[in-house]
C-alpha cells in the first residue's frame, strides 16, 4: 500500500490490493475516486445499488453516505484518490475554475465505465500523482502541492466528462424502488419525529415487510440509516453553523441531547464538542 501527502496528516492516494468479506456503509469529509483494476463488488449510493466490476470507476462527494458489499471472496485491487474541498479550492478560485466542485454533476455521486484507454489513462494520472510527490517533496514542497494540485484537476476534469458520458445504470427492482422511495422520504423529512408505522403507511406496505427489505438491501436497519443521516446534517452544522450543540441537536430531529451525544458518539468515534473542536481548529488552521 502506498499514501502520498498534500500535507503530514492528509493522505491522498492509496493503492491496495487484498480480499475482503466486510460489509461497511459511511461517509466523509473528502471527495472521493475509486478506480477499480479488480472487483466483483455492490456500492450503495445516491439511494441505489450498482454491481461493479473491473475497469469501473465510482465518484463520491463530501458527506454522501454510501456501502460496499465485497462478493464471493474475491480478491480486489484498487486505487483510492481522497481530498477535501479545502484542499485544492484555492487552486481552483486562482484559474477560475471554483466550478468545478459545485456544479449540479459533481455534487452527485457515480458509477462510471469508462473505455478501457480512459481507465488506463486516469490510472497512469494517478500513479503520476505519487511519482510527482516523490519527485518534489525534499526539495521544493510548495511547489510539489501546486503540480499535484493541477493534475488532480486535470483528473477532476476528465471524470467530470465522464459522469455525464458514461454513468452506470442501477440494479432495479420493485423492492429496490420501495428503500429508494423509503430513503427519499427520510432524506426529506429526518428533522421531524419519524415512526416505521408513518413510514409504512406512507409507502402502503407492511411495516415488517419494509424493515425486512430495507435491512437486505441497505445493510442497515431503518431508524439506523435515519440516525447516520440526522448526525451526517449535525456535523455539517458543526463545520458550517455557530449554534450550540443542543440547538444542533434539536435541529436535526434527536428527541434528547442525551440520546444524540450517545448517537453521535457511535458513528463519529467521538463526542459532538470534541468533533466541533477539531473541525474549528481545522478551520482556523487554514
Amino acid at each position: 500500500m502506498s499514501e502520498l501527502y498534500f500535507s503530514a496528516f492528509e493522505p491522498i492516494i492509496t493503492k491496495s490490493t487484498g480480499t475482503s468479506t466486510s460489509s461497511f456503509t459511511h461517509f466523509h469529509d473528502e471527495y472521493e475516486i475509486v478506480l477499480f483494476e479488480h472487483c466483483d463488488i455492490r456500492i450503495f449510493c445516491q439511494n441505489k445499488w450498482f454491481s461493479v466490476r473491473d475497469g469501473d470507476i465510482l465518484y463520491v462527494p463530501k458527506r454522501m453516505i454510501h456501502r460496499y458489499d465485497y462478493l464471493n471472496m474475491q480478491q480486489y485491487t484498487r486505487t483510492v484518490i481522497s481530498f477535501k474541498a479545502e484542499d485544492i479550492l484555492p487552486f481552483l478560485r486562482a484559474i477560475g475554475c471554483e466550478s468545478l466542485l459545485n456544479n449540479q454533476v459533481m455534487c452527485n455521486s457515480h458509477i462510471l465505465t469508462p473505455s478501457r484507454n480512459a481507465f488506463v489513462r486516469l490510472l497512469r494520472k494517478a500513479d503520476d500523482l505519487l511519482d510527482i510527490y516523490n519527485t518534489f517533496q525534499e526539495t521544493n514542497e510548495a511547489l510539489a502541492a501546486g503540480v499535484l494540485q493541477a493534475r488532480l484537476v486535470s483528473i477532476l476534469y476528465e471524470v467530470m466528462l465522464l459522469c455525464q458520458t458514461h454513468t452506470k445504470s442501477d440494479i432495479r427492482s420493485k423492492s429496490n424502488a420501495y428503500v429508494q422511495r423509503t430513503i427519499q422520504y427520510i432524506d426529506a423529512h429526518y428533522t421531524e419525529n419519524l415512526s416505521l408505522d408513518a413510514l409504512a403507511e406512507k409507502l402502503h406496505i407492511s411495516k415488517y415487510y419494509l424493515c425486512y427489505l430495507f435491512k437486505r438491501h441497505t445493510g442497515l436497519t431503518i431508524i439506523k440509516y435515519l440516525q447516520y443521516r440526522r448526525i451526517n446534517e449535525a456535523q455539517k452544522m458543526m463545520l458550517y453553523d455557530n449554534k450550540s450543540i443542543a440547538l444542533i441537536s434539536d435541529a436535526c430531529g434527536f428527541g434528547s441531547l442525551q440520546h444524540f451525544y450517545k448517537v453521535f458518539r457511535e458513528i463519529s468515534g467521538c463526542s459532538p464538542a470534541q468533533y466541533k473542536k477539531t473541525a474549528t481548529a481545522r478551520a482556523r488552521d487554514r
